[in-house]
């Protein structure tokens, strides 16, 4: 039995290719190709044995041969978080204009950064120590924020280019941002958490060690200008904030790209 046949039994699947969606529910999506499912508006997915444990609430026990057949039968467990979701949701990233009209990001910045969709929210994969952990999961209209798995953060963003960074470092407040300054060849961290979190900083403080200058730019509001004065007070003279002071409330980096300004703009502005 195959991921189709098994939701099939439940209901109606219609599609062509490698996507299949259900009739009953317009969120429940089965991918024929790495036979998995995806059901968005219940925040449930994976493969056949997920299906039969999480939507049918019963074990799927499948039998691997004959032998073991006779001896045992096996029951197919998957572990979580799920990477394959990753490649999933990028390839329909570009079916809102979400990445490209709303946030600006190219195409290239899209498939570098493994952007998605997963029908319901945009997704942005995150990573640590080389190991996906979470998806941060966005919309514009209404404009929301969460995490795809529940209680495993925060977690850190794009610490994977420390190690090469000798110079600067650009510590934004959300990831949005730091994907655009990497658009625009500076190289950008952040966190899951929001301006509050200072635990991350901290705790990572070492992997900073070698880089001279950091540059911590968050959102012109309340909540930037405090949580970018907690950072620096963790790396000291070699820090330094802005918080687009001057520009509309809440102006944050991906608006100032956003206006048309350029990346020597934006250096010159935070003083790099």
């Amino acid at each position: 039995m195959n991921i189709q046949q098994a939701v099939a039994e439940d209901y109606t699947l219609v599609g062509t290719g490698r996507f299949l969606k259900s009739v009953e529910h317009s969120s429940l999506v089965v991918d024929t190709e790495k036979q998995i499912f995806y059901w968005n508006s219940k925040r449930i997915f994976g493969n056949i044995a997920d299906w039969y444990r999480k939507v049918k609430k019963q074990p799927f026990i499948e039998k691997v041969d004959l032998f073991e057949a006779c001896q045992n039968e096996v029951e197919v467990v998957v572990d979580l978080p799920d990477s394959s979701l990753i490649n999933l949701f990028n390839a329909r990233a570009l079916e809102t204009d979400y990445w490209t009209n709303y946030r600006h990001y190219t195409r290239e910045t899209i498939a570098r950064f493994s952007l998605g969709y997963s029908g319901e929210w945009h997704t942005i994969p995150i990573y640590e120590n080389g190991r996906f952990v979470n998806f941060q999961c966005r919309k514009n209209q209404p404009k929301a924020m969460r995490h795809w798995y529940k209680n495993v953060g925060p977690h850190t963003f794009n610490f994977s280019i420390l190690p090469f960074v000798k110079d600067y470092i650009v510590i934004t407040e959300s990831p949005v941002d730091a994907i655009m300054l990497d658009q625009y060849n500076i190289p950008a961290v952040s966190q899951t958490a929001g301006s509050g979190n200072t635990l991350l900083f901290s705790k990572n403080m070492v992997k900073f060690s070698n880089i001279k200058r950091i540059f911590i730019v968050y959102d012109n509001d309340n909540a930037g200008e405090l949580g970018s004065l907690k950072v620096k007070d963790i790396f000291g003279d070699r820090a330094k904030t802005f918080t687009f002071t001057g520009f509309s409330n809440k102006y944050d980096v991906t608006d100032f790209f956003k206006d048309g300004h350029s990346r020597d703009e934006f250096c010159n502005l935070i003083g790099v």
